[in-house]
């Protein structure tokens, strides 16, 4: 069975705020880079190992993909789940990521 792409809150929350900056620059933009992440995150839905691990965690069941200037910050379990915990911009620190452990 394929494994499901689930959105932590947290997430979440990361790209309401990224859409709300983003219509400040344009009226279009915004629904462009949500598109481009959720098509992000299909690809991961399809292939879990297709990004890579995140540096600065350097666990192997954390991995990034990078869309548009933004990180897709995703956790692979050994069952059927796959757990995007955050979308950061590229240019923003992880020191925050709600990583416990799972």
């Amino acid at each position: 069975m394929a494994k499901q792409v689930v959105w932590d809150r947290s997430a979440s929350d990361d790209m309401h705020q990224i859409y709300n900056f983003l219509l400040g620059v344009s009226e279009t933009y915004p629904d462009a880079v949500l598109e481009a992440i959720f098509e992000g995150a299909e690809l991961i839905e399809r292939f879990p190992f297709i990004g890579r691990i995140t540096p600065e965690l350097n666990l192997p069941s954390i991995r990034e993909l990078i869309i548009e200037k933004y990180r897709i910050i995703y956790f692979v379990s050994e069952g059927l789940e796959i757990r995007i915990i955050i979308v950061r911009h590229s240019s923003r620190p992880l020191s925050d990521i709600p990583f416990s452990g799972r």
